[in-house]
């Protein structure tokens, strides 16, 4: 903390906060306790408190009003301390003046064993809609989280190459706080974002624009915010690439017979992967099942007659193919050589004839390949 060490007759202090709440959804609406006159007296240190009214009424005083509130349909912001709070620990507000008003800041005192939040005292709310403005997403979302906040949090708590978890990620901050710090110090941490779906108001800017959720923006803004970064880097092998997923159940079929007709439930469940799902659905579900890391690079192998996926460079291969006989061996074999070990994954149903199956099995066995796993 840079902060000039003052002292008063309570002790030593340090000035932080600006006793404004900068936070426009706080306001005399939603906070009618909190928004008051304040009134000094500078050659006193006197300190009083009123109702919100155009009089002056207290002589020798200087009036101190809450701001005016410019987002929304209120008129003032609110004050982050009660009136009582402001008359019983008058000691711990500091006012000064700027030109011929008076800002009122709030005093921090054993500053050596503050929490984080005492000794950030230049980044506010408002900060965020900048940052949103400046990737054109001003509009769009309601108090995002200031970036430089979030990168401050970071850098106190986040060793170099972690993953940072945000259960309720809104707008994206956390994402490009991590990739503008990864940019400036060439570090590789990692982020997992997690939101609800939540529907935006369709009378909003956010709707008009074609986001219809929370998840929309926050996936652009991530878009947006990669590009400018690695734009302005002199780093062009910056990753900013991320991957988006969403909860869903199994790709596939639950065992649910009609005992009625038996014969029919075992006819439609030959293959038992859900109809509107796709491979790549399929081998995500695999990755999980096999706690297989999601951000492993995926490549998707054309031979002359199979599909192949290759996981992490051929740590898991998986062929999700009908009909697969014998010749598909030499492709996996060769797919594998750059794997410490191998897993390889097929369709129980997706081979030509049982002999092929088991030839394919043992042919892989003698090959060092012995994860040999059907769904």
């Amino acid at each position: 903390n840079n902060n000039k060490i003052l002292t008063d007759e309570y002790g030593d202090y340090i000035i932080t906060h600006e006793l404004n709440n900068g936070n426009s959804a706080f306001n005399e609406i939603t906070r009618p306790n909190l928004v008051f006159d304040i009134y000094y007296n500078p050659k006193t240190e006197e300190v009083l408190c009123e109702n919100v009214s155009q009089n002056h009424i207290h002589k020798d005083f200087i009036k101190i009003s809450p701001k005016n509130n410019k987002a929304g349909n209120t008129k003032f912001r609110a004050w982050r301390w009660s009136k009582n709070k402001v008359i019983n620990q008058k000691q711990d507000l500091e006012f000064i003046r700027k030109d011929d008003s008076y800002s009122i800041y709030t005093k921090r005192r054993n500053f050596d064993s503050a929490n984080i939040k005492d000794i950030i005292t230049n980044i506010n709310t408002n900060k965020g809609n900048l940052d949103m403005n400046k990737l054109n997403l001003k509009k769009y979302f309601d108090f995002p989280k200031p970036v430089d906040l979030i990168k401050f949090i970071i850098s106190f708590i986040v060793n170099d190459d972690e993953v940072i978890l945000d259960f309720f990620s809104g707008s994206g901050t956390m994402s490009q706080a991590c990739l503008e710090l990864n940019n400036e110090d060439n570090k590789k941490r990692k982020f997992i974002l997690i939101q609800l779906p939540e529907k935006i108001k369709k009378k909003s800017e956010a709707y008009k624009a074609g986001y219809k959720n929370i998840c929309e923006i926050g996936k652009e803004r991530i878009r947006r915010a990669g590009d400018k970064i690695l734009k302005e880097s002199d780093n062009k092998d910056l990753d900013i690439g991320f991957k988006v997923f969403k909860l869903d159940s199994s790709n596939l079929q639950k065992w649910d017979p009609d005992y009625n007709n038996i014969t029919e439930s075992l006819d439609n469940y030959v293959d038992n992967i859900k109809t509107d799902r796709t491979e790549e659905d399929l081998v995500y579900e695999i990755m999980l099942k096999y706690g297989i890391d999601l951000t492993l690079p995926i490549q998707k192998e054309n031979t002359e007659n199979h599909t192949i996926y290759s996981v992490g460079h051929g740590a898991l291969l998986i062929c999700l193919d009908d009909n697969i006989t014998k010749d598909i061996t030499k492709p996996i074999i060769d797919l594998s050589k750059d794997s410490v070990s191998t897993r390889v994954v097929f369709k129980d149903n997706g081979f030509k004839s049982d002999s092929d199956k088991t030839n394919i099995k043992e042919t892989l066995k003698v090959n060092n390949i012995e994860e040999f796993i059907t769904i």
